[in-house]
């Protein structure tokens, strides 16, 4: 196994705050569920969304 340590001083910030970001993920996906945790359902699977109504054209020129 490679050091836990890794030095991210070297990256600019924004790609420092994507490594951060991409660590949390990789966390939620693996550590979490060693832990027997596992992954919530709702996390997985869309919600239900109310079915789409267009404008109609009257409406979008009212001022």
């Amino acid at each position: 196994m490679k050091s836990s340590k890794i030095d991210t001083s070297i990256l600019p910030i924004g790609v420092q705050n994507e490594l951060y970001d991409f660590y949390e993920f990789l966390v939620k996906k693996y550590a979490l569920n060693k832990h027997g945790k596992g992954i919530d359902v709702k996390d997985i699977i869309p919600r239900k969304v109310n079915a789409f109504e267009p404008l109609k054209r009257e409406s979008v020129y009212d001022r």
